[in-house]
């Protein structure tokens, strides 16, 4: 995906399996912000063909008739990268080692928060803030009810660590019912947290979709990082550390709270 100064950058994103999981999720896609329609009307096909008038989630999947619009999307998705018209970027996370409560967190949410920070310092600003001016926007819920106010840390931490401008323009949470485009990312990252955390599972109709999501992208497995090179479609592992609040510096404190 080529990009240019002042292009306006969409990254649309959402969170996973945060929830009583060993592992969770948070992602997107990232595109040119005058593609959002035409992504759109494309899932709206998608779902007009299989009479599917609800919100498409990856909690609502049971297959059957309707399920085949949720194969579809897939394909879209794997389209869209294919055709350099979306990129994708996610964080795994190893939820079940996290301490929720450290440095000022509050419970599972407050830690999806940080690793939203996280994604768009490292991979999101880090990739496209040189050249793109940023709009996020997450699926509104407590598990981002912080991405606003982070927005400035955000640009601080881009600009020091990678030597970017201040491209992110705006965080805005959205609602997944009135948005496709968020639709198909719940479906993605639902995927892939449920290949994560039922590996043992043996049949059923989710563990079908999720394989298929797993052999259409360029990944062997969701627990191994995609090479540097790789920009179109990247999955980073989050390492946790387990460091304890009276061993950390208030400078190194303030950035595990942020980050």
């Amino acid at each position: 995906m080529k990009t240019e100064i002042a292009t306006k950058l969409a990254f649309r994103c959402d969170s996973s399996s945060h929830r009583d999981h060993e592992y969770m999720v948070v992602g997107g896609i990232a595109f040119k912000t005058n593609r959002y329609h035409e992504i759109a009307v494309a899932i709206r096909q998608i779902k007009e063909v299989s009479d599917l008038k609800s919100e498409m989630k990856w909690s609502k999947f049971r297959g059957g008739y309707r399920g085949i619009a949720y194969f579809a999307l897939v394909d879209l998705f794997f389209q869209l990268i294919s055709e350099g018209k979306i990129h994708f970027h996610c964080i795994v996370a190893k939820f079940g080692e996290f301490s929720h409560k450290s440095f000022g967190g509050s419970g599972p949410e407050s830690s999806v928060n940080k690793l939203y920070f996280q994604l768009l310092v490292h991979k999101i600003c880090k990739q496209y803030a040189k050249d793109c001016y940023i709009y996020v926007y997450p699926d509104r819920g407590a598990d981002c009810a912080d991405l606003e106010k982070f927005q400035g840390e955000i640009n601080r931490q881009a600009a020091l660590r990678y030597k970017v401008p201040h491209r992110l323009t705006r965080i805005e949470p959205s609602d997944s019912d009135k948005c496709n485009v968020l639709q198909m990312v719940d479906v993605i990252l639902g995927g892939i947290a449920y290949c994560l955390n039922n590996k043992k599972a043996t049949d059923g109709e989710k563990k079908k979709l999720s394989e298929y999501i797993l052999k259409k992208s360029p990944c062997e497995a969701w627990t191994k990082n995609t090479p540097k090179e790789v920009k179109n479609f990247t999955v980073w592992n989050f390492r946790h550390q387990h460091v304890t609040a009276h061993r950390v510096s208030q400078g190194a404190r303030r950035t595990i709270r942020h980050g």
